[in-house]
């Protein structure tokens, strides 16, 4: 039976020997074949593989925070309470002790407790909440200083020059911030959160407003501008020193 010219042309037109089409189906093949089975090693090396361990949102606040009492709990342990202490109104002592505290702890915590969902805390919110803690310290101090007669000191009564009634009580405020510092230098000695200068800012501030709150019983000089300056003001010089420290290290790491 004689084909067509259709039959002819269609048979001429298939590529039976096109080598593109022998390696296509070879691949093909390949494919199709059982894969070869893991080395022992390999599977032993995936069985010993475990989860990666996540750091708690809470656990470096806690654990800076631990650290950081130890010398405000020393000095509260091994000093006399200020003489005048009784005398002054019991509103004002608790108001200025919850003040010091919340302006601590919040902004520890801030600097240090990621948003739920986030990996690193937030250095812009940290340096936010040090900023209105160091205005809200600073206001109580310059409005509501209460003195009482015969019992609350002023520096020269303590045989102390302004400046260095300052600086006695400043050292304190700077070496409990020193304590949070290097705590949380060492917590966050691999990564740091973006914005490291406002996070050092904040987690200064919030250690120097932890040494605050222990001068607020311990401290009997009296007199705003010394709470302003010695107090207050060596919180602002802890913060600004956490954030030199942090811009140091940021600096050396390039």
């Amino acid at each position: 039976m004689e084909k067509s010219p259709l039959d002819v042309a269609t048979t001429a037109s298939e590529p039976q020997n096109d080598p593109t089409l022998k390696r296509i189906e070879e691949a093909v093949g390949a494919l199709d074949a059982k894969a070869a089975a893991p080395s022992a090693a390999l599977l032993g090396a995936v069985g010993a593989m475990k989860p990666v361990k996540t750091r708690g949102r809470f656990a470096g606040f806690l654990v800076v925070l631990g650290v950081g009492l130890i010398f405000p709990m020393i000095r509260m342990a091994t000093h006399a309470l200020r003489p005048d202490l009784a005398a002054l109104p019991w509103s004002w002592c608790l108001i200025g002790a919850g003040l010091w505290s919340f302006a601590a702890i919040a902004t520890l915590a801030a600097t240090l407790i990621p948003r739920r969902g986030d990996v690193l805390p937030a250095a812009g919110r940290a340096s936010q909440w040090a900023g209105a803690a160091l205005i809200a310290l600073a206001t109580f101090a310059i409005v509501n200083t209460p003195h009482a007669t015969g019992l609350s000191m002023t520096a020269g009564d303590e045989g102390l020059s302004f400046w260095s009634a300052c600086a006695a009580c400043g050292t304190s405020v700077v070496v409990t911030s020193a304590m949070f510092l290097l705590t949380g230098a060492w917590l966050f000695r691999r990564v740091l959160p973006t914005g490291g200068t406002r996070f050092g800012f904040a987690l200064g501030a919030a250690g120097g407003a932890l040494g605050g709150l222990s001068l607020h019983f311990l401290c009997a000089v009296a007199d705003p501008m010394h709470v302003l300056t010695g107090h207050v003001g060596a919180v602002l010089l802890s913060a600004l020193a956490g954030a030199l420290i942090v811009w140091r290290r940021n600096a050396r790491s390039f």
